[in-house]
C-alpha cells in the first residue's frame, strides 16, 4: 500500500537523518515504525505510556497523554540524543471553596452572637500583658476564618462548635496557605509583607501549625475556662458554653466582616498592594474604636509614641516601658513587651495606620495620614499619651 503525505522540510530532515542512522533500513520503515509508537502510547494500559530499553523490557509507566510525549509537526526533535517525556505543568493553587464568597449570602440563616461581655472599656488604660498576643500578628487568618465560619454556618445551618470548627479550619487554611504562598512568589512578597504569614501548610509535620492557627486564630478554651484566639479577641466571634456544649458563633460585625469581598481572597490574581478592600478597612476601624478596649488601648499608645518621634522598635518598647508600673505588667519581661508590641504593630500595618521603613536591617516605622486620623480619633476617648514618669 502506497500512502502519501505532506510535512515540512525540517520533518523530512528528522526523516533523512533516522534512516542514516542505520537503525531503521528506510523511511517507510522509520513512518511505520513510529505509528507503531503511537499506536501503542494511544492504547496501552488505559492511556498510559509505557517506556521500554533496547532490550524491550517496561522501564516505567507513566500516565500521559500521547500528545505531551510525540512533538507536533512544527516542534520535531532537531537533534539525534534522547528526549524526556514532556509532563504537564502543575495546576496553578486556588481559594479553597470555604473561604470563597461566591455562595456567601448576606442574611445568616441562624441568629448572630452579641458582642462578648469585656472587663475593659474605651477610654482605659489596660496592661501590656493583657494586650492580644501577640504571636497573633495578621489579620488576613481572621478574615479567612469569619468567611471559612459563615460558609460553614450556611451548609450546616446549625450551631458551631468546639473544638471541631477551629481544627477544620485549620485543615482547611493550609490548604489557603498552599495558595498565598504560591502568591507571595508570584509577587515577590517577603519577611513582613508575606501573604502566607500566620498560616500552616499541607506537607508532613504541620501538625503543631494547623494546631497554633486553630487556638490563636480561631478560637480555644482552656482548662480555666478562659477563651482567647483572634476572632474572639477582635469579638467577631463569641464563644457560648452550656455545661459540656461550647459552641462558637459569628458576632453581627464578624458576619459583616465575613460576607465583604477582599482582594486577596475574592480579588482578581493582578498585583494588589492592599490585604483588605476600603469598607473592610473602615468596618474594623470603627469596630475596634468602640468596642475593642484591648487593641484601641495598644494602638493608641503605640500611634502616639512614633507621633512624639520614638520610631524604631527599640525606641517604642522603650516608651511603652516607661509607664509599664502596673503590678501585672511588672512581671512581664522585656522579650514579652517586644512582641506584644510588634503584633500590635503589625495588626495596624495590616489596616495602614503604619507603613514599616526598611534601610538594610534597621526598620523604623512611620504614621500614615490615616492612621495620624485614627490616632486623633482615639485621643478624644484616652486623652494624653499615657505614660507614667
Amino acid at each position: 500500500m502506497i500512502i502519501m503525505c505532506q510535512c515540512e522540510a525540517e520533518t523530512k530532515e528528522t526523516l533523512d537523518r533516522l534512516v542514516k542512522g542505520g537503525r531503521y533500513g528506510t523511511a517507510s520503515e522509520t513512518i511505520a515504525a513510529a505509528i507503531r509508537t503511537l499506536e501503542m502510547l494511544d492504547n496501552a494500559s488505559e492511556g498510559k505510556a509505557v517506556f521500554l530499553d533496547e532490550q524491550g523490557s517496561i522501564l516505567s509507566q507513566l500516565s500521559v497523554d500521547h500528545r505531551d510525549v510525540l512533538p507536533s509537526s512544527d516542534e520535531q526533535t532537531r537533534t539525534n540524543s534522547k528526549t524526556k517525556p514532556a509532563t504537564r505543568a502543575k495546576p496553578k493553587p486556588e481559594v479553597p471553596e470555604i473561604f470563597q464568597l461566591a455562595k456567601l449570602k448576606r442574611k445568616p440563616p441562624l441568629k448572630l452572637a452579641g458582642l462578648p461581655s469585656d472587663v475593659w472599656r474605651i477610654g482605659q488604660r489596660i496592661p501590656i500583658k493583657r494586650w492580644i498576643f501577640g504571636q497573633c500578628n495578621k489579620l488576613l487568618p481572621a478574615k479567612a476564618s469569619a468567611r471559612a465560619m459563615a460558609n460553614l454556618t450556611l451548609e450546616e445551618r446549625a450551631d458551631l462548635r468546639l473544638p471541631q470548627v477551629p481544627a477544620r479550619l485549620a485543615e482547611a487554611a493550609g490548604e489557603l496557605g498552599v495558595y498565598l504562598h504560591w502568591l507571595d512568589k508570584q509577587r515577590g512578597y517577603k519577611r513582613e509583607v508575606a501573604l502566607a504569614t500566620g498560616f500552616p501548610g499541607t506537607s508532613q509535620g504541620q501538625e503543631k501549625g494547623r494546631l497554633r492557627y486553630a487556638n490563636q486564630f480561631v478560637a480555644s478554651l482552656n482548662g480555666r475556662g478562659e477563651v482567647s484566639g483572634l476572632l474572639v479577641d477582635l469579638k467577631l466571634a463569641s464563644i457560648e458554653r452550656e455545661k459540656d456544649d461550647v459552641r462558637i458563633r459569628l458576632t453581627e460585625v464578624g458576619w459583616d466582616f465575613a460576607a465583604e469581598p477582599n482582594p486577596i481572597l475574592d480579588g482578581e490574581r493582578a498585583r494588589n498592594e492592599n490585604r483588605f478592600s476600603e469598607k473592610e478597612i473602615k468596618l474594623l476601624l470603627s469596630h475596634i474604636a468602640t468596642s475593642v478596649p484591648v487593641e484601641a488601648f495598644a494602638w493608641f499608645a503605640i500611634l502616639s509614641s512614633i507621633r512624639e518621634g520614638h520610631r524604631t522598635p527599640t525606641d517604642v518598647d522603650n516608651f511603652l516601658n516607661r509607664y509599664r508600673k502596673d503590678s501585672v505588667d511588672e512581671q512581664i519581661s522585656d522579650d514579652y513587651v517586644s512582641t506584644q508590641r510588634s503584633g500590635a504593630v503589625s495588626r495596624a500595618c495590616d489596616l495602614g495606620l503604619l507603613r514599616r521603613i526598611r534601610s538594610g536591617v534597621r526598620i523604623s516605622y512611620e504614621l500614615t495620614e490615616r492612621g495620624g486620623e485614627y490616632l486623633d480619633r482615639l485621643m478624644r476617648d484616652y486623652g494624653e499619651v499615657p505614660r507614667n514618669e
